[in-house]
C-alpha cells in the first residue's frame, strides 16, 4: 500500500499541508522540511517490495506483475503528484485485469544480481520498468529477464523491447512555434544540468522547432541551470547579468523547476514575467498554476502509465510478437507567462 500525507505528518509532526507542499516542491516550506519529507518517502519506496493492490481476492489472481522504479539520480525523480497519477494508472488496469502490482524501487548502489533474480521468480508474468532515470548501460538487465518487459518513460536505441515514451521532441517543437507566432524571434532554452533521456529529447525539440519556424539556432541563447527551484534561480541571476535586449524575450525549458527558479529570479531584479521575459515549462506539476503568474508548460497525459500496463498485459496474454515504441502525446497549457509581442 501507498504511504499517506497524513502519516508523514504524523511521523514528523508537521501539518499535510506542509507535506504537500514539500512533495510538490512549492514555496513556503523550508529546504529542512522537504528534505525530512523526501527522506521518509524515499526510506519508504527503498524498503523493498511491496502490493500496492491488497484488497484483491487471492482467488481472482492471474499473476503478478512488479513496476520497478529505476532511480539513478538523488535528487531529480522525486515523488510527487504527477508521480503518484501514474502509479494510480498502472495499478487501475492492474486490477481491473486480475493482476496483482507489486513495486520495487532500485536505487544506485543496489545490488543488481537481487534485482534480477527477484524479477526472475516464476510468479512473475511481467515487467514495467519505470525508467525515467534509466542509464543505457543497465538496459541489459530488463532485456535478458526472459519474460514480458515494458519500459516507461525513456527511449533507447533497441529493437528487442516495447518503450511507452513522452512525445518529447514534438511537445517543445510545439511550443516553439506558439512562442514564434506570438511574435518572438529571440527564443532561448534553459537546460537541465542534470542530463536524462527525455531532457536530450526535449533539447532536440528545441532544436528542431527553431529550424521549422526558420529561425537560426543560437548557442548563447542557450543557458545551464540546476534541477531545482533554488539552484535554477541562482544560476538565473547570473543570466541577468546580460543586458536585456542581448537576451531571449522566451524561455523554454526541460523541467517546471527551471522556470519557476527563472522567475523567482526575475523578480527578485525587479522585471517582470511576462513584460520583460516570457516563460514556457514542461511537466505542469502542481506549483506552475499557483505562481505568480501562472506558468503556462507542457503537460503530460495522466494516462500515461495505464498505456504502459495495457500494453504488457497484452504481450503477457497474447503475444503478437511486436515490438511497439508507443509515443504519447503532449499538451500545450496556456496561462500568464508568454506575451505577445506582434
Amino acid at each position: 500500500m501507498f504511504i499517506k500525507s497524513k502519516d508523514i505528518a504524523e511521523l514528523l509532526g508537521i501539518s499535510r499541508s506542509t507535506v504537500s507542499l514539500a512533495i510538490n516542491n512549492k514555496p513556503g516550506v523550508s529546504t529542512e522540511t522537504k528534505n525530512k519529507v523526501i527522506a521518509v518517502l524515499e526510506d519508504f519506496y527503498s524498503s523493498g517490495r511491496f502490493v500496492a493492490n491488497e484488497e484483491k481476492n487471492i482467488t481472482d489472481i492471474k499473476g503478478s506483475i512488479v513496476l520497478v522504479i529505476h532511480k539513478a539520480q538523488k535528487q531529480l525523480f522525486l515523488p510527487n503528484s504527477f508521480f503518484q497519477n501514474v502509479i494510480d494508472g498502472i495499478q487501475s488496469v492492474s486490477m481491473h485485469n486480475n493482476y496483482m502490482l507489486e513495486i520495487n524501487y532500485f536505487n544506485v548502489g543496489m545490488n543488481n544480481k537481487i534485482l534480477i533474480d527477484s524479477l526472475s521468480d516464476s510468479r512473475v508474468s511481467g515487467v514495467i520498468v519505470y525508467a525515467t532515470e534509466l542509464p543505457y548501460s543497465e538496459i541489459q538487465l530488463y532485456r535478458e529477464l526472459g519474460k514480458p518487459v515494458v519500459i516507461l518513460d525513456a527511449r533507447f536505441p533497441v529493437q528487442d523491447m516495447d518503450m511507452v515514451t513522452l512525445a518529447n521532441h514534438n511537445g517543445v517543437a510545439c511550443a516553439v512555434e506558439y512562442a514564434y507566432k506570438l511574435g518572438h524571434r529571440r527564443i532561448g532554452f534553459l537546460k537541465s544540468r542534470t542530463r536524462i533521456n527525455n531532457f536530450d529529447d526535449r533539447y532536440e525539440g528545441y532544436v528542431e522547432g527553431l529550424k521549422t519556424v526558420d529561425l537560426e539556432f543560437n548557442e548563447k541563447y542557450v543557458f545551464t541551470t540546476t534541477c531545482s527551484i533554488e539552484g535554477a534561480a541562482a544560476d538565473f541571476l547570473k543570466i541577468l547579468e546580460t543586458p536585456i535586449d542581448e537576451l531571449p524575450t522566451i524561455f523554454l525549458t526541460d523541467l517546471d523547476y527551471n522556470v519557476a527558479g527563472a522567475l523567482r529570479a526575475i523578480k527578485k531584479r525587479k522585471y517582470k514575467v511576462p513584460d520583460d521575459f516570457s516563460l514556457i515549462g514542461f511537466d505542469d506539476l502542481e506549483l506552475t498554476s499557483e505562481l505568480d503568474p501562472p506558468l503556462t508548460t507542457i503537460r503530460i497525459k495522466h494516462r500515461f502509465g495505464a498505456i504502459a500496463m495495457e500494453r504488457l498485459i497484452k504481450k503477457i496474454e497474447n503475444d503478437d510478437g511486436l515490438y511497439l515504441n508507443i509515443e504519447v502525446a503532449t499538451e500545450l497549457v496556456i496561462r500568464d507567462s508568454v506575451r505577445c509581442i506582434n
